[in-house]
């Protein structure tokens, strides 16, 4: 029988590779490590064990463990060490160090028995203050927002029910603030993301800067803030606060060289009159800026009951518009634009409509914004043009428009499809699909929706004019100072506003200044309609003063398809 080897002669082989294996793990570990005898006179030490306690690696006598702590520490550290050296596994103890260079170091240290040597303590070294400054890190990260530095929704909510309680225990007033950037989402869309992350932190700076030490202030998501105004003395201050940060908001940016420019909304809620608690608080805020966005943007609005439920008819409409194009809702109507010398149609403009279940039919004026604020805009306008095609393509086919001179329908283009670098291949795949010549099609652009002077904008609308699609000015209202603004877009037709229009007329200068605008514009070869045409008297002024075409209920209000054909057939509107 073959004897088996002994274990024991092979033991001092292993016993060398357990040992190297130790020393190199020891040596590179990037955790600071000692080895030390139990007098904790320090035997061996890592690189990491070096840079930590300040110890030159080529000094040739070894450093004392128990010499870098005070009298009252050394029975602590020398237990420690009898306890590990006697059989324990392991001891922790936190002691401060006191290094050559005059340092206090505060440290954990974990002693432990070093294998197959009795003789030797490991001793791993962990700093307290680098713990404390990774728990500083972490508290960072947990409550406060990482693009702005401000506090977070958990400590504005927290920040929050503290000042309840202090407020209530000192019988004071105190606001509450939501606050909103207006079209944010524009500029990213335009300018990219880094420029809006940009934007943000600029804003959110200088509001923080308009504002007192007490405030809190903080960014709850995307382009949406809270404001916490303790101490306050009544509402008269907090409107004042609101104001001073609206005008704040609305100051130019400089971004990658470009003039930037946000409106915001503020809706504020007050402690205790409008509500006691914090999510009440929050909540109710958030109604009053939701009222301030629906009232038009740029203002501040203080909550009431009320608005509970005009909020609750806002969220209908919000659900009843996302179910709007599967359900097939949307239609649109027709409203012509008439010759002002002949009374013959010289085009239709598709105007949207809204048709909710069990509910009169609503005009885009009434649900766009709201349409616009839940991210539909696109989606809606990009609808619109693709039906207004294809209905103007039955009635080619129909011969219905052999008779007129280059009748076109016009679609209105959103803002969001303007600064869309794919506008172009939209109008062209709408105008496939329906087989319209795109001499049948116009678009409107509204006058406002070129202030920011975007140039995706011009670049667009001149692609669109290359294309064979002509460009309509839609709601002129500023004058003559728009027009040179829009010298380098070939606009064929400009509307005037119908509000301007009653405005003219009810100016004791307005007829001289609307006549010389007439002149001025078909100077530089635009053609005029102008638009809310409603009695006999502002229809014959716009007639005699060579306006080239009028629009209004005065002739026709917006018609369903099937309506609009009929009045297609007619020869002239009397």
């Amino acid at each position: 029988m073959t004897a088996m080897p002994d274990p024991s002669s092979q033991a001092p082989g292993l016993h060398d590779q357990s040992e190297a294996c130790f020393r190199q793990l020891f040596a590179q570990s990037p955790i600071a490590s000692l080895l030390v005898n139990r007098d904790g006179l320090v035997v061996d030490f890592n690189t990491s064990a070096a840079d930590l306690l300040m110890i030159d690696p080529a000094m040739r006598s070894k450093p004392d463990l128990p010499g870098y702590v005070t009298k009252e520490q050394q029975s602590d550290l020398m237990d420690a060490l009898q306890v590990v050296h006697q059989g324990e596994p392991s001891q922790t103890v936190d002691l401060t160090l006191n290094l050559a260079s005059g340092q206090s170091l505060p440290l954990r240290l974990v002693i432990m028995p070093v294998p197959d040597d009795k003789s030797l303590l490991m001793v791993t070294l962990f700093d307290l203050q680098g713990h404390a400054r990774s728990n500083k890190v972490l508290s960072q990260l947990a409550y406060y927002d990482q693009l702005t530095g401000l506090p977070n929704r958990l400590l504005f909510n927290d920040r929050l029910r503290w000042a309840i309680r202090d407020a209530r225990r000192r019988d004071e007033l105190m606001a509450v603030m939501m606050i909103d950037l207006d079209h944010f989402k524009n500029v990213n869309d335009t300018l990219g993301h880094e420029a809006g992350d940009e934007l943000l932190k600029i804003v959110s700076g200088k509001m923080l800067a308009s504002l007192r030490d007490s405030d809190t202030l903080s960014r709850l998501s995307g382009d949406e803030f809270a404001l916490l105004m303790q101490h306050v003395s009544d509402s008269t201050a907090a409107k004042t606060a609101a104001e001073r940060l609206l005008e704040t908001i609305a100051e130019s940016c400089e971004i990658d060289g470009r003039q930037v420019r946000v409106s915001g909304s503020i809706g504020i809620c007050m402690y205790p009159e409008d509500a006691e608690t914090a999510d009440t608080l929050l909540h109710n805020a958030d109604i009053a800026m939701y009222m301030a966005k629906t009232a038009g943007r740029n203002q501040s609005a203080f909550f009431n009951e009320s608005m509970r439920e005009q909020a609750a008819r806002q969220s209908e409409m919000e659900d009843g518009l996302r179910r709007a194009l599967e359900q097939n809702n949307l239609e649109l109507f027709y409203q012509p634009v008439v010759d002002s010398d002949r009374c013959r149609i010289i085009s239709v403009e598709a105007l949207l409509r809204w048709k909710p279940d069990g509910g009169d039919v609503v005009p885009a004026g009434d649900f766009f914004s709201v349409a616009e604020r839940i991210g539909l805009c696109s989606e809606f306008s990009d609808w619109a043009l693709r039906n207004a095609c294809l209905q103007m393509k039955i009635w080619l086919d129909q011969g219905l428009l052999e008779r007129f001179e280059d009748l076109t329908v016009s679609v209105n283009l959103s803002y969001s499809q303007l600064i869309d670098k794919d506008l172009v291949k939209s109008v062209r795949r709408a105008l496939s699909l329906s087989s319209l010549p795109a001499s049948y099609l116009a678009v409107e652009v509204t006058e406002s929706s070129l202030k920011d002077e975007n140039p995706q904008i011009a670049n667009n609308l001149r692609a669109l004019r290359d294309l064979g699609v002509s460009l309509n000015l839609d709601d002129f209202s500023e004058g003559f100072s728009s027009l040179q603004k829009i010298s380098g877009i070939p606009f064929k037709i400009l509307k005037i506003d119908q509000i301007m229009t009653k405005v003219f007329f009810n100016n004791p200068s307005g007829e001289a200044l609307l006549e010389a605008l007439l002149n001025l514009a078909h100077i530089l070869g635009l053609e005029v309609v102008a638009e809310g045409i409603e009695s006999q008297e502002t229809y014959s002024w716009f007639r005699e003063h060579q306006c080239d075409g009028v629009q209004g209920f005065y002739f026709c209000r917006p018609l369903p398809a099937m309506e609009m054909e009929m009045l297609l057939e007619l020869p002239q509107l009397s």
